[in-house]
């Protein structure tokens, strides 16, 4: 059995690709982008990890 994780944290001022996906493999990647006039602090693109694990999401300011 193949481990998934779900539904990865986006905050209210950024964006995910692929955000229409409901489960991601273990070792996929999102990648997140910020707003338009917002600087991305933290990595552009996390790595799910284990199950229902995105660690380090970045956020957006």
């Amino acid at each position: 059995m193949m481990s998934l994780c779900h539904n990865p944290v986006a905050s209210i001022s950024s964006k995910i690709t692929a955000s229409n996906r409901l489960t991601w493999n273990v070792g996929e990647n999102v990648t997140h982008s910020c707003n338009d006039h917002l600087e991305l602090i933290g990595k552009m693109t996390v790595t799910c990890e284990a199950v229902d694990s995105f660690p380090n999401p970045p956020i957006c300011v």
